[in-house]
């Protein structure tokens, strides 16, 4: 029996699924843009702890001023305390980012090993063998070739794609909101001995500190919302589509 226009196509995915799990066309990029994405994390969390720093520096500048009548300094440390909680949580979900991006880099890694692109070649013949001849499908080949070519080539999609939508939509944003975050490293210890230098000026700063760390909020939202989308939100719905695709197209037995 002469084969289906179908059976053509799914083979020549097939085959060209195999070309590319040794070859990995996507691994360099992947990896390019996770280690991108671990920086950004990296810069970001150095901000978190360089504001943080600059807060609890200033609410400890708040205590030591009490002593000399400076009264209005008791109300805005007040008000830099739940600042100061925000930015912490903030840190913390930055380092968490951080450890997201490592695990991406790992899994490229580990999916890009010649066993794994072995095994998948084996699985992608077969099946593709009995599909070629019009023989029965074996379910439990179909759910092994499926796990085998998103464990080969779900990271590196996941990643590429949620940068494509990072470069094109929000990058603009995360400059923006970078930008508008302390710096860390030498520059937190200058801001920290400035603060030290001069008690006397310690409510002014007190009240221009307020008003900039009230900003860092809105900031420190949206890069909340850009590394939760570049890193969770984004590449769980890369992931669910892959599956989605492979499954009509390898098992359609099994689509909703």
């Amino acid at each position: 029996m002469k084969p289906s226009l179908d059976r053509l196509l799914t083979v020549a995915v097939l085959v060209l699924g195999v070309a590319c799990a040794w070859l990995g066309p996507l691994d360099k990029q992947a990896s390019q843009v996770v280690e991108s994405g671990l920086k950004r994390a990296l810069v970001s969390f150095a901000s978190a702890r360089a504001a943080n720093m600059i807060l609890s520096v200033a609410q400890s500048a708040d205590v030591s001023a009490k002593p000399l009548g400076v009264g209005v300094s008791v109300e805005v440390g007040q008000v830099l305390h739940p600042i100061d909680e925000v930015v912490s949580q903030f840190a913390e979900l930055m380092l968490a980012a951080c450890v997201a991006f490592g695990v991406m880099k790992f899994l490229i890694v580990i999916g890009g090993v010649w066993p794994v692109s072995l095994l998948l070649t084996i699985a992608a013949l077969w099946w593709a063998w009995l599909r070629w001849h019009g023989k029965a499908r074996h379910a439990l080949l179909s759910r092994v070739l499926i796990l085998l070519i998103l464990i080969r080539f779900a990271v590196p999609v996941a990643s590429v794609g949620s940068d494509f939508v990072f470069r094109e939509f929000l990058a603009g944003n995360y400059e923006t909101a970078q930008q508008a975050l302390p710096a860390g490293g030498s520059s937190m210890w200058a801001a920290a001995k400035d603060w030290a230098a001069a008690p006397s000026e310690i409510p002014a700063k007190m009240e221009k500190l307020q008003q900039s760390a009230e900003t860092w909020v809105e900031h420190i939202v949206d890069l909340i919302v850009l590394f939760l989308l570049q890193t969770l939100l984004l590449p769980l719905a890369l992931l669910w589509m892959l599956y989605r695709i492979l499954v009509a197209l390898i098992d359609p037995r099994r689509v909703a």
